[in-house]
């Protein structure tokens, strides 16, 4: 089996979950080609799995220390973990081994966005406009530049517009136009921009969650964001934060069968969310299964030192006839909208 070919597939009609896996194989059938290593490192750390990106990009290191790519894919992985200072030594050993590559001078000016160094960004991503002016990672980085550095929204927009039309399956970039159209209060745009994504590519649950989430939060269009992270969960079972929200909208219309079970299911999937553990907390307790709710109100207990947020678990504990040392607090929060978080990394 081609496992590089059933990838490439995958990720041209916007399988990510599909495309890493068999990039995977991939790699580890080809473990000395860099390319591969660095397809499958970049679309696993723009989707959001950072940790086990950086451990694969050791991996491509070690495979060919002499690979600018693999230098540089590392140092992306340690910006996009909110790390720029250990990134930089990284990214400049990757220029070092190779000065015109634009990708990596793409690379390095991401990381001195991250440090406030924009002279030093905009030197680098001026090179790699000029080494590569169509290439999409070069596209999306001047955006990002224009954004997180000098705050210039349209000149952003207008980059990461340039970055789709050169690589409209590269989803992230499409999340960053819409962040920035949130920024600008331009909120149909954002969902339009969403909306688009899902349709180019259909089997990508991050497009679904992030559209889903918008519709509720920003529109409040509960019923179609519901029908949207179902279909996210159904494309991708463990998805923990469409599970997340759908479990939320079930919650606030009294389903709690429905939305206990959700829970559960973000929960096994590794949800590190200490609401996550509130509310289903909560679902169980409404029917009547509170050894359960005691179970997971207790594990929320390790995942938040927030007063508040302790204060809510012990508050569902108590109905449980577990301790109560706090006194019931105001109504939960629901989750905050997707699109309005800080930029990425």
């Amino acid at each position: 089996l081609n496992y590089l070919a059933v990838a490439d597939a995958a990720f041209a009609r916007g399988a990510a979950n599909e495309a890493i896996d068999n990039y995977r194989l991939a790699a580890q059938a080809m473990p000395n080609d860099i390319d591969v290593y660095f397809r499958l490192v970049h679309l696993m750390i723009t989707n959001r799995q950072v940790r086990p990106a950086l451990e694969v990009a050791e991996q491509a290191i070690n495979a060919d220390p002499y690979s600018a790519l693999g230098w540089a894919v590392r140092a992306m992985a340690y910006d996009w973990l909110n790390e720029p200072a250990e990134a930089l030594p990284s990214a400049l050993h990757a220029v070092e081994l190779e000065p015109d590559n634009a990708i990596v001078l793409a690379i390095l000016a991401e990381v001195y966005t991250d440090l406030g160094d924009l002279d030093a960004a905009q030197a680098a991503i001026d090179r790699a406009l000029q080494l590569a002016p169509d290439n999409f990672i070069v596209q999306r980085n001047d955006g990002y530049l224009m954004e997180a550095g000098y705050y210039d929204y349209d000149a952003a927009i207008d980059a990461y517009r340039r970055a789709l039309q050169a690589a409209p399956t590269q989803v992230y970039a499409a999340f960053d136009l819409a962040r920035v159209y949130h920024y600008n209060g331009d909120y149909q745009e954002e969902v339009e921009t969403l909306r688009q994504i899902v349709e180019r590519n259909p089997e990508n649950a991050a497009a679904y969650y992030q559209l889903g989430n918008a519709q509720w939060t920003i529109l409040g269009e509960f019923e179609q964001a519901r029908n949207t992270l179902e279909r996210c969960t159904s494309i991708a079972p463990n998805q923990v934060d469409c599970l997340s929200d759908l479990g939320f909208l079930q919650l606030r219309e009294g389903e709690y069968n429905l939305c206990a079970r959700s829970y559960d299911r973000a929960i096994q999937a590794g949800s590190a969310n200490p609401y996550d553990y509130v509310y289903g907390g909560t679902c169980h307790i409404v029917i009547d299964e509170c050894g359960r709710a005691t179970d997971i109100l207790r594990q929320a207990l390790d995942l938040t030192d927030d007063l508040d947020v302790l204060g809510d678990i012990r508050d569902g504990l108590a109905q449980c006839q577990v301790v109560i040392t706090l006194e019931p607090t105001a109504t939960l929060p629901a989750p905050a909208a997707a699109t309005a978080t800080a930029a990425a990394p």
